[in-house]
């Protein structure tokens, strides 16, 4: 109808929050971090942070220094978490990702122009530790320590809501094992030295900092968290960008 704007041109997308990450992506999900929920569903060996509970409790995440993030009920009209100088983690996180093919998404809303990184697991594991970050300018990179880069030179707006997937298949050519995604549309990625596969993260996952050291911690809002143990495609990656456009 002409005049009308349906929910999906508005940005809500309603129609696809019937189907939740853990029915669309089955077995290959290995973590889905809700606001409202908690941790819907996760590996065989981390089922939950310590005292992680749903939006509205008391204590809202394990933190390490500095804290614990906070729930925000409506940002964009959808519920985030919400970091200052905090970050949280989990032990036990074996099942999380796989070795030759992982995935990551999340919707970011930085508000600091300093290094920030989103994901950090195995931190002990050299050169298989992955840490997700956001550079200095803005920049993305995927760093594998030690092995290899995966880098895309879109810079993330400040302050504003965007959905960041990252793509690893092992089974491509070097050049293109990582693949960066911003707001369901592939990006020019860069990789160095990519490996075939990675060591399964057996020590701890962080989001919102580097750690052990609570250094390079993310300051900002963070939406729907999604680990898959499988390379997304582009319909998966458009499956949760228009799941809650914000």
């Amino acid at each position: 109808m002409i005049g009308r704007r349906t929910e999906f041109e508005r940005g809500r997308a309603s129609v696809n929050l019937k189907q939740t990450p853990a029915s669309y992506f089955g077995s290959n999900l290995g973590l889905w971090l809700d606001p409202t929920q908690g941790i819907v569903r996760a590996g065989a060996t981390m089922t939950s942070w310590a005292d992680q509970s749903p939006f509205g409790t008391a204590n809202d995440m394990t933190a390490g220094p500095g804290g614990e993030p906070t729930f925000v009920a409506d940002d964009s009209g959808y519920p985030a978490i919400a970091y200052n100088v905090q970050y949280f983690t989990a032990p036990g996180s074996s099942d999380v990702r796989s070795t030759a093919q992982w995935s990551i998404g999340m919707w970011v809303k930085p508000t600091t122009g300093a290094r920030a990184d989103l994901y950090s697991d195995d931190n002990n594991v050299i050169p298989q530790r992955a840490v997700l970050r956001i550079e200095a300018a803005g920049t993305l990179t995927l760093d594998v320590i030690g092995a290899w880069l995966s880098t895309c030179a879109v810079v993330l707006a400040s302050a504003v809501w965007q959905h960041l997937a990252w793509v690893f298949d092992g089974s491509l050519a070097v050049a293109s094992r990582g693949l960066f995604y911003i707001d369901g549309v592939a990006q020019t990625t860069v990789n160095t030295g990519a490996t075939s596969a990675l060591n399964v993260p057996i020590n701890s996952l962080g989001l919102g900092a580097y750690i052990p050291g609570a250094v390079f911690r993310y300051i900002g809002r963070m939406g729907e968290v999604i680990v898959t143990k499988n390379a997304m495609t582009l319909a998966d990656v458009n499956f949760l960008y228009n799941r809650q456009r914000r």
